[in-house]
């Protein structure tokens, strides 16, 4: 995420040292993805994630732990000092796109120090979340039992939030996990969900949702040397209009 703000204020510089000769070139619409992208779905998936933890996961956590001296309330202030963070930098994106981020160098220049700021914050607080409660699910949980409950967490958020969070989990979890943890917890997941997110629900995130937060550093591979950015186009099974994965 700050890298490619980073990139986008080094393409906003150069773009207000072009020439008016060389507008055709302007790469505002990198910054109008990006800015597109942290709104929905990235906003959307913290508030859902910080929801489902306070709904579903800790209460879920108190069945077995003794969570008596964790500080539950600095927790819910930090999930609403991130929102608060989240919603500065989103009404600055909202500028960027309303101007179709033309001469928007302030903005932007703007929106990398905050989210500079977000992450580090974001970064304290997830260190903080592992360190109080990784050692209480590995005492008293099996990852079993563990994936069940984030199951349920997935049910919570429907098919169309599923679309959006099961792929970002999944590859997430190729990055860092190994490959029987995950093969595990994708054994889980019951078959027509797993139909949809190897067919549907991983493809649509890779050529929508990634293709818009990574338009900083996107380039056209041999492929599409045609195209001046990434198309996002979404998986279609067939041209029937009730087709479930269409539709959702």
């Amino acid at each position: 995420m700050c890298r490619s703000v980073d990139q986008l204020v080094h393409l906003a510089t150069n773009d207000a040292n072009t020439s008016e000769t060389h507008k055709a070139d302007h790469d505002g619409w990198r910054a109008v993805y990006f800015c597109e992208w942290f709104i929905s779905p990235l906003t959307d998936l913290i508030h859902e994630h910080h929801g489902n933890e306070e709904i579903i996961y800790f209460p879920w956590v108190k069945t077995k732990a003794d969570l008596s001296e964790w500080d539950a309330e600095k927790l819910s202030h930090g999930h609403e000092d991130l929102m608060e963070m989240m919603a500065r930098a989103g009404d600055l994106c909202k500028e960027i796109i309303k101007k179709k981020a033309e001469k928007c160098t302030n903005e932007l220049s703007q929106l990398r120090a905050q989210l500079h700021e977000l992450k580090d914050f974001m970064n304290e607080h997830l260190a903080e979340e592992e360190r109080d409660i990784s050692p209480l699910l590995r005492a008293h949980f099996t990852r079993k039992e563990e994936d069940e409950t984030v199951q349920v967490i997935l049910k919570r958020s429907g098919v169309k939030g599923m679309r959006i969070m099961l792929p970002s989990i999944l590859l997430a979890m190729q990055q860092w996990a190994s490959l029987d943890f995950y093969e595990e917890f994708w054994a889980g997941i019951p078959g027509p969900v797993r139909h949809l997110a190897s067919n549907y629900f991983i493809p649509d995130y890779e050529n929508c949702i990634a293709a818009k937060r990574d338009a900083p550093f996107w380039e056209p591979t041999a492929g599409n040397r045609h195209l001046q950015r990434p198309p996002l186009k979404r998986t279609k099974c067939c041209r029937i209009s009730f087709c479930f994965p269409c539709i959702i």
